[in-house]
């Protein structure tokens, strides 16, 4: 076992690693299969997670509370610039796409891709970049 293993989780000054982050992707089922995901995590988990849902047009937006009813973690609609923190949830907000930067989230209206904004391969593609 390294010393890296045996490291207190970061805490929001502290530049995340790889492992300290989590991207989940839906779709069909998402909304209600996203908030029984998060009903199992303990509120001390040392990750941040990332949330993109295929969303149709005009979709209303309460995806974040839908979660958050069910979550020991705090859950929010990303901000664009926000600084990322361990021990809670980002939801993509409707019709803008969330990628990630090291240790900030990116909101912006950026161009559909496949169809869909927020768009999961935006997400997944910006999170290998940052963070391998």
């Amino acid at each position: 076992m390294s010393s890296a293993d045996t490291e207190l989780p970061p805490d929001a000054s502290t530049p995340l690693r790889a492992r300290d982050i989590v991207v989940v992707g839906s779709s069909m089922g998402g909304v209600t299969s996203l908030p029984e995901l998060f009903s199992r995590f303990p509120a001390e988990i040392p990750a941040a997670f990332f949330v993109v849902h295929h969303l149709g047009a005009g979709y209303p937006g309460e995806l974040d509370r839908l979660i958050g009813r069910r979550s020991r973690l705090p859950v929010s609609f990303a901000a664009d610039g926000e600084r990322v923190s361990t021990g809670r949830v980002y939801v993509a907000p409707p019709d803008a796409n969330m990628t990630l930067e090291r240790g900030r989230v990116v909101v912006q209206p950026s161009p559909r891709e496949s169809y869909h904004r927020p768009s999961i391969n935006a997400l997944f593609r910006s999170a290998a970049v940052a963070y391998g």
